[in-house]
């Protein structure tokens, strides 16, 4: 049989576009192999990638703003629009001093966010705050950032670096960082026992300036004065914990904006009292040395 160019050119066109379901099937188990390769380096490489994000949380808390009367436009809102940084009134204020510098910088305070905690980890450090099995307190003013490791050994020892500290509970420590004591909480011991715990100390003024970029404030319905507060973290308890001392900060700020309202009220009422009973009491002697003056008796009229 003749073999044509006209049937190698067949041939050529069939064997070239006419891939069937077995010749793919016997090709992936010729390279077996190198699709298994494949499937366990992807599944790695994801399960790295996921190991290795920073959990992000979000908690929410919702408040009642009352922004009639006074409050609406407190001292600390005044002091405010002053810096430029307010120009609405009523439920808009509000929002803007609920994450203001000044109230976050108490909460800052109030909570000792200038101090943080991580459980050292493998592909990434796990942030802790309630949870925490060491509290330390730091008693000098901040000059630089600090950070060491504090790992527990029992419920009364524990270590700080390469230096060893037992005895007390609570130790005062003279450092290079200033006089600070560190707590153990027992009731998180267990399971950190030997493991180290990373602690760090930033000035209050960038804590602040973190925990305020999580901190926003929305109205929770339109045409109410709900106001919906949200706190973004890598921890919840802290998270939890930002929210309730912002609102408490926030309503003891109204409650003493209140009361500087009422104490100035009341001054300048009682001073003004005693200005109109001077001024009566100097129009009365006026009237009394007229009268004597221009030797003019009073009469009572009979009816």
């Amino acid at each position: 049989m003749e073999y044509t160019q006209e049937n190698k050119e067949k041939t050529a066109g069939e064997s070239g576009f006419n891939i069937t379901l077995r010749d793919v099937v016997e090709l992936i188990i010729a390279n077996w192999y190198w699709f298994a390769i494949s499937v366990i380096v992807c599944v790695s490489a994801a399960y790295l990638y996921t190991r290795t994000l920073v959990p992000v949380y979000q908690r929410q808390a919702v408040m009642l703003v009352k922004t009639g009367g006074k409050t609406a436009n407190s001292d600390i809102s005044a002091m405010l629009e002053l810096q430029g940084g307010v120009t609405g009134s009523g439920v808009e204020n509000e929002m803007y001093i609920l994450r203001s510098y000044q109230l976050v910088r108490e909460v800052v305070n109030r909570l000792h966010l200038d101090v943080s905690y991580e459980e050292d980890g493998f592909f990434r450090n796990t942030s802790l705050f309630a949870e925490s099995p060491v509290e330390v307190t730091f008693f000098d003013p901040y000059h630089s950032f600090v950070s060491m490791n504090v790992t527990p050994l029992d419920v009364k020892n524990y270590t700080i670096s390469n230096l060893v500290v037992g005895g007390k509970k609570l130790s005062t420590l003279q450092t290079e960082a200033g006089r600070m004591i560190v707590n153990l909480k027992p009731e998180n011991l267990s399971t950190y026992i030997g493991k180290p715990v990373l602690v760090k100390r930033m000035s209050p003024e960038a804590a602040t300036a973190i925990y305020k970029g999580g901190i926003s404030t929305s109205l929770a319905g339109k045409g109410t004065t709900m106001v919906q507060i949200t706190s973004v973290g890598n921890n919840v308890s802290r998270a939890d914990a930002i929210l309730s001392a912002l609102i408490n900060v926030y309503n003891e700020t109204i409650i003493e904006d209140k009361n500087r309202i009422a104490v100035n009220t009341a001054k300048f009422i009682d001073e003004r009292i005693a200005v109109i009973g001077k001024e009566l009491g100097d129009v009365e002697e006026e009237l009394t040395d007229f009268k004597q003056r221009n030797r003019i008796i009073g009469t009572e009229g009979n009816g």
